[in-house]
């Protein structure tokens, strides 16, 4: 009797996390049972949508142009597992190149979308472009990662936020995901907007405290994102949106004690210092998490680190740019973080 072996379930992608359809359903595509979506899914992903625009609509220009940029960066360290699932390098470098060009028109589609008007008084018109709101995305088959990207990013450029649909025939690319070992992590982003309540750590005394005295008064809130874990994390740094240049802090409290057996975060001293050869050097070692073994000559979990063994109440205050993981997480951890940066400076007019 011939094995019939146990396919990986790709799952779709809302709001952060890596949900099943609603429905069950799922079909084979590219040799992988790929999670088809039922309109409640839809509903759940518009319903997503509305919720970030506004958050999103209302950066600069500029900060959206860094968060497009980073994730150029986060493709290119990432590019051989997406020329895994596409075309191929030459495809996936393309698709690279297309974001860091949109990217770089973020702060400029004012003046080439704008206008002055000419009018018949005392007072000045102009024509200013602004975001449409929920658009929705259906990517092409061909190329499955060029296209997706040629159709999502001007949107995202825009201010708008979207809803893409993956081809169908190739939707590996488009619901990618390993940073967090098997797609055992689910995330609340923005958790801290969810009530009124959680909004008030943003400025908190307490906090404002710790960040203006590692940041100065010139900082701004960043992000924040809830986690269940209940896989290891790979050896990687954060940096939402804000350019390695810019210092910008993670304040971290898990709801369930950790050790360094029971997947406790774990540090690398010195590697927040990315100029460094040293922090280079990880940062490179590190791209493909699978290599990892054969790029220091041990395994990813047996490489020199500080575990921060916490439990519930303590705070864990660390730079963005530290490379961290996670090992020996068998068991659930819940984690929020709530993320600031210093306000980046504008371009000079």
């Amino acid at each position: 009797m011939t094995r019939l072996p146990v396919k990986k379930t790709y799952k779709l992608y809302i709001g952060g996390a890596f949900p099943r359809s609603e429905s069950g359903r799922t079909y084979e595509a590219e040799g992988q049972n790929v999670a088809r979506a039922s309109r409640k899914d839809v509903r759940d992903a518009v319903r997503v949508a509305r919720s970030a625009f506004p958050t999103w609509a209302g950066l600069t220009a500029y900060n959206r142009g860094q968060v497009l940029y980073r994730l150029a960066e986060m493709m290119e360290t990432r590019a051989a597992d997406l020329a895994a699932v596409s075309s191929g390098r030459k495809e996936v470098e393309a698709a690279i190149d297309r974001v860091v060009w949109y990217a770089g028109w973020a702060d400029k589609l004012p003046q080439v979308l704008g206008s002055s008007n000419p009018v018949a008084g005392p007072y000045f018109d102009f024509t200013v472009p602004e975001p449409t709101g929920v658009v929705a995305i259906l990517a092409p088959s061909e190329p499955a990662l060029g296209g997706l990207v040629s159709r999502i990013v001007p949107a995202l450029v825009g201010g708008n936020t979207v809803v893409a649909v993956a081809a169908e025939g190739h939707p590996l690319v488009d619901t990618y995901e390993q940073l967090h070992g098997e797609q055992r992590r689910q995330i609340i982003p923005q958790f801290v907007t969810k009530h009124p309540t959680l909004n008030q750590l943003r400025d908190d005394p307490r906090v404002v405290g710790v960040v203006t005295s590692l940041l100065g008064d010139n900082h701004e809130y960043a992000e924040s994102d809830g986690n269940l874990f209940d896989c290891e994390s790979f050896w990687h740094s954060d940096t939402y949106g804000a350019p390695m240049r810019i210092h910008h802090v993670k304040l971290s409290f898990y709801l369930d004690p950790l050790r360094a057996t029971s997947g406790a975060i774990r540090v690398i001293p010195g590697s927040q210092h990315f100029k460094e050869t040293f922090a280079t050097s990880l940062r490179n070692g590190f791209r493909e998490p699978g290599q990892i073994a054969d790029v220091f000559g041990v395994a990813a979990r047996d490489i020199p680190s500080v575990a921060l063994e916490t439990d519930p109440g303590d705070l864990v205050v660390w730079d963005f740019r530290t490379i961290h993981g996670s090992y020996n997480g068998d068991v659930r951890r819940r984690l929020f973080s709530i993320n600031y940066r210093e306000k980046p400076s504008e371009p000079a007019a």
